[in-house]
């Protein structure tokens, strides 16, 4: 035996320093603080480490990979790692970036996937990566994260072992275990720590690839390797053939045109950009068929054209490749009729194999032009009429391969299978791993073309039947060793066949124009080998339109249903939405008839009539009004009257047909001040230093987490906030760097510069955070809220927060000055984080800090220059207080803004415009 060895080891260590070690507390509390700020994003999981997050999009930026890499900054220890576990860029390929559902209305992608891979001390962790799915929208929202990554804990790479790996005995292991094996490639260095369907506990690990030197024999194998590179034991071994043998399963279903050769009749087709020579020039078809080939003078000239193309080369292993070679005369149309006598299998099988090939590489295309590897691949190799197999067709990294009839069979090379072996190379350069995945993905490829549930009709001399059928109710999960990985991948070729019914039963004849894109484009979001309900996620992702796929997709009922027929089951999403088609008030009329606009539009339940209700808390409890019906699905709620000044809580509720009522905001609810107008008198989003001061208790240093005001350093790994909370960038918060930064030994206290507030009836509004739910003894501290009437106090509490419900994430808060203090022209504001129980993390935050003067006195609706009439003569302040509100307040500096808002709604706007018109017109 002749073993052919290149040992070629290149070793890289960056050491890292740092915590990389989870315990169960840490990821508990990364995970409580990511629930905390994303309420509606969710978790999938398998075996206790999170794969998906999904739901309401979870971070955004400037760019696509700005959006990926805030969220790695800011959540990374989801997974188990840290960012200096991850480099851009895909595993598999290198790829640091992906478009996804190219819109051919618009010619833009809907999606960018961006990839990071897992590295250890320089080294790639084996099939670990993050793949962060971003909509290319405004804001760049980020929406799916999946994640093979791997829980290194401290496994680090041992440098001795590194450049000297054993690989003597990891190449006699792989030889003991297929012995006729000739060729081996150069290993590559990498930790193992699992396939991308298991984890294992982590080591340093040899991959490299075994063959046998037999290629388009029945008996050429090739394998790739994984050992340990200390003791040669094979971690993975895995076959680079992919095959499609027959299994038996037989239905009655008959398609033209996607049969055997011996079901239908052969009809010339165009061969798209086909190869065409003459002398010394060669050009290539266009997708019809059509070329045009320069020649010198007007003489005729022969003309070579074989079964090649720009994009696919056939092979014939039944003969001699066929090559035409009629001659053309210039300006005289020539056909060059190949497989004209369609006298054999093997002259069949050429152009079956070629037009097909093509015809599945044009449908990826359209769907995304952008395909990595078959965007730019030309030459691909098509083997036919092979003779070392019967019964068969495969994928073998580098080609694919059809056989001649035999043994029962027809010849392989027609159009599902050539469409089948395709799609398994699509599988791989899309980043997926094969087995039942690629199996049934890959007949999926099939029925997109073919709109047959069949696969390999014919393939057993029986025109009535096929291999394998779509129109099945295979239920997850599917055991390999049980059922094989060819019967599993008819789970995900059943979910698309009754995704494909489902889309027909709702009106959409068309069915390929909405299922193609989310099928093809998800294969770039799988991982791994198995047929999971985290693809149920990615097409609802894919298929979503606001970043939010917890309020339903367009297409939910139909990808839903099909679904969960194979226990693919999909998330659930709300019953119904609240939308505000005028917006949220910003202040409600004292006197009382503001009215607030709300659309409820059904999605995976209706509204139950009559049910709809508003609830209010003007300070002694909510108290429910029923809202009156305004058509459309929408509701108008009304607002009584309330004493001016008057901080006024609500929210909206309805029963549905489908469950219990359901709340807008149960949690986060919105409020107003009773006003007849306001003024923002101070307003600090904390960019600059406005005059703030900060006292902690002695023997606190920084490291103990005194408050500092800067752009939010600490990624949210331990419940401090990741981000600022109105987007600016900065805010205060409490130990502003990475790591143990949280409230130690004492109290930290935020002091606001002197608000002049004397004779003024004021409302000061801020965001809050404040975390203290983790550590040895959480849940025992509390975050405090002061105001004084100068900076000598004395202090009274506004506001108490925690200790329990203290789990982080942004909290609008606001109070009235006056129902506290007297209002003096030295008001301070104070916010205390202190940590005085037992042993826990304490972090706090403020933001978006504002004071707000109301004016008390009634408004004359419609009067916008103030004369005290309302006429003709307020028009023109009308509109420009409409559509250029800085220019109406330079003019009418001392009108009430509250006189413009003629419908109650608490904002000027255009929904005002017509009860003007009638304020007017009396």
């Amino acid at each position: 035996m002749r073993l052919r060895v290149c040992l070629c080891v290149s070793v890289c260590l960056l050491f890292v320093t740092g915590a990389t070690a989870s315990t169960t507390t840490d990821r508990t509390a990364v995970r409580a603080s990511f629930r905390a700020q994303h309420p509606q994003a969710h978790f999938y999981e398998a075996d206790g480490w999170i794969t998906r997050v999904y739901g309401k999009a979870f971070s955004s930026g400037a760019s696509a990979v700005e959006s990926a890499e805030q969220f790695i900054r800011d959540h990374a220890g989801l997974f188990g790692v840290t960012t200096s576990d991850l480099a851009p860029g895909a595993w598999f390929s290198g790829a640091k970036t992906q478009p996804l559902m190219f819109d051919e209305k618009t010619g833009a992608y809907r999606f960018t996937l961006v990839y990071f891979s897992q590295v250890r001390d320089g080294l790639p962790v084996h099939a670990a990566e993050l793949r962060l799915l971003v909509r290319e929208e405004p804001g760049y929202p980020l929406v799916l994260a999946i994640s093979t990554l791997r829980p290194l804990a401290d496994f680090r790479v041992d440098a001795e072992l590194a450049a000297n790996p054993r690989m003597d005995l990891a190449h006699a292991a792989a030889l003991a275990a297929h012995p006729q094996m000739l060729n081996v490639s150069p290993p590559e260095l990498r930790v193992w720590a699992g396939s991308a369907d298991e984890i294992a506990a982590a080591r340093l690990a040899l991959r490299f690839e075994v063959d046998n030197g037999r290629q388009q024999l029945e008996d050429y194998d090739a394998r790739e390797i994984i050992a340990d590179a200390a003791t040669g034991l094979i971690l993975s071994d895995e076959s680079l053939i992919v095959h499609a043998d027959v299994h038996g399963q037989v239905t009655a279903r008959i398609t033209q045109g996607f049969a055997a050769d011996i079901c239908a009749e052969e009809l010339h087709e165009p061969m798209p950009y086909a190869r065409v020579q003459s002398g010394a020039e060669t050009v290539h078809a266009d997708a019809n068929g059509n070329f045009v080939l320069p020649t010198p003078g007007t003489d005729p000239v022969v003309v070579t054209s074989m079964i090649r193309g720009l994009y696919f080369t056939v092979t014939n292993n039944g003969g001699s490749n066929t090559t035409l070679s009629p001659t053309g005369t210039p300006g005289v149309p020539l056909v060059i009729p190949h497989n004209d006598s369609n006298a054999t299998e093997f002259g069949r099988a050429e152009v079956n194999a070629y037009v097909q090939a093509n015809r599945i590489r044009d449908l990826v295309l359209q769907l995304n032009p952008l395909y990595p590897v078959v965007n730019v691949e030309q030459n691909f190799p098509v083997i036919v009429n092979s003779s070392s197999l019967v019964c068969n067709a495969r994928y073998t990294q580098t080609a694919i391969e059809f056989f001649r009839a035999g043994s029962g069979c027809v010849n392989s090379a027609f159009a599902p299978v050539v469409h089948h072996e395709y799609g398994h190379h699509l599988v791989r350069v899309g980043g997926s791993g094969q087995g039942q995945y690629g199996e049934g993905m890959s007949d999926c490829m099939s029925i997109l073309l073919s709109d047959s549930s069949i696969l390999g009709q014919g393939f057993q001399n029986n025109c009535g039947a096929g291999i394998r059928s779509a129109d099945n109710t295979r239920q997850y999960p599917c055991s390999d060793a049980q059922n094989g990985v060819h019967t599993c991948g008819t789970l995900i070729s059943g979910c698309l066949w009754d995704f494909r019914e489902a889309l027909i039963a709702s009106g959409t004849p068309d069915w390929q124009t909405v299922a193609a894109p989310l099928t093809l484009n998800s294969i770039m979001l799988h991982t791994g080998t198995l047929i999971t309900p985290q693809i149920t996620v990615d097409f609802l992702t894919l298929d979503d339109d606001n970043g939010d796929i917890g309020d339903g997709t367009p297409h939910y009922p139909q990808i839903a249903s099909a679904f969960n027929q194979h226990n693919m089951t999909a998330p659930p999403i709300a019953p119904v939405r609240f939308v505000y088609p005028e917006g949220l008030p910003e202040k409600v009329i004292p006197t009382g008839g503001s009215t607030v606009r709300v659309r409820i539009e059904p999605i995976g339940g209706t509204p139950a009539p009559g049910t709809q209700v508003m609830l209010v808390n003007s300070g002694s409890g909510f108290v429910s009004s029923p809202m009156t019906p305004a058509g459309s699905d929408e509701y108008v709620g009304e607002f009584a009257s309330y004493a001016c000044g008057t901080s006024v809580q609500y929210y909206f509720s309805t029963e549905t047909t489908v469950g219990p009522a359901v709340s807008h905001a149960a949690t986060a609810r919105p409020r107003v001040i009773s006003a007849f107008d306001s003024i923002i008198t101070f307003d600090d989003n904390f960019e600059t230093d406005q005059g703030w001061s900060v006292v902690s208790d002695a023997g606190m240093g920084v490291s103990q987490g005194i408050w500092q005001r800067g752009i939010p350093a600490g990624g949210g790994t331990r419940s401090d906030p990741p981000t600022d909370y109105d987007g600016s960038g900065a805010c205060w918060l409490t130990g502003n760097f990475a790591g143990n930064s949280d409230v130690d030994n004492g109290a930290t206290r935020l002091i606001s510069p002197a608000l002049p507030l004397a004779g003024q009836d004021a409302v000061v509004r801020y965001a809050r955070w404040f975390a203290n739910n983790f550590g040895g003894t959480p849940n025992q501290d509390v975050f405090l809220v002061e105001v004084a009437p100068s900076a000598a106090g004395p202090y009274t509490v506004v506001e108490t927060v925690g200790p329990t419900g203290a789990s982080g994430g942004w909290v609008v808060s606001q109070f009235r000055v006056g129902d506290f203090i007297t209002p003096t022209a030295d008001v301070r504001v104070r916010f205390i984080a202190s940590d005085t129980g037992g042993a826990s993390v304490v972090e706090a935050a403020v933001d978006a800090f504002s004071v707000v003067t109301l004016n008390c006195s009634p408004v004359l609706l419609g009067d916008m220059n103030c004369d005290s009439q309302v006429n003709n003569f307020d028009i023109d302040g009308f509109v420009l207080r409409v559509v250029d509100p800085a220019g109406y307040f330079a003019l009418y500096p001392d009108c009430p803004d509250g006189n413009g808002d003629i419908d109650g709604s608490g904002q000027v706007d255009n929904f005002d415009i017509d009860p003007f018109v009638v304020l007017l017109l009396g």
